[in-house]
């Protein structure tokens, strides 16, 4: 995972941007404003402003009416925020049991904020558990097991859900 200095400092906004070009790069080889658009359900509008910010960090080139393309630094960048959301999204169902839907949607929530640090270690764990079958496998189960005997009034998050 990459800090850089002050081209690094991006939105969360903008990291969503750089992603979902990404993506659509990756379906249909390239991306425009249209798709961007239409992808993230926001106007061609706000798109082309927030291009305009991509492109002055370097993150981007676009001239109007052209195709999104991604500097090599824009591209590891969206690159960074893809693994770090498909590695939570497995840590939470795979490891935690969580639905893979919500898995998935806090993962893409949380790809902002977590440290590379913390995906490191949860890409280790992850190989842990695999490298180590049966222990590993039984450890998953025995926090599964506990998860679901835990009293749901223990949880603040569980309170919440039931308010």
């Amino acid at each position: 995972m990459r800090n850089t200095g002050p081209r690094s400092k991006l939105t969360e906004s903008m990291e969503m941007y750089l992603k979902t070009i990404l993506q659509i790069q990756r379906h249909r080889q390239v991306a425009r404003v249209r798709d961007i658009a239409e992808a993230l359900d926001v106007s061609m509008s706000s798109v082309t402003a927030a291009l305009k910010g991509l492109a002055a960090r370097s993150f981007i080139r676009h001239d109007r009416y052209e195709y999104v393309q991604l500097t090599d630094e824009g591209r590891r960048r969206a690159e960074d925020l893809l693994y770090k959301c498909e590695v939570m999204g497995k840590f939470f169902s795979v490891c935690l049991g969580v639905e893979e839907g919500i898995a998935k949607s806090d993962a893409c929530l949380m790809e902002h904020v977590v440290s590379g640090e913390t995906i490191d270690r949860m890409v280790s764990f992850m190989e842990f558990l695999e490298r180590e079958k049966n222990k590993g496998q039984k450890m998953v189960d025995a926090f599964q097991s506990h998860f679901l005997r835990a009293k749901p009034s223990a949880s603040p998050a569980r309170r919440r859900q039931r308010s």
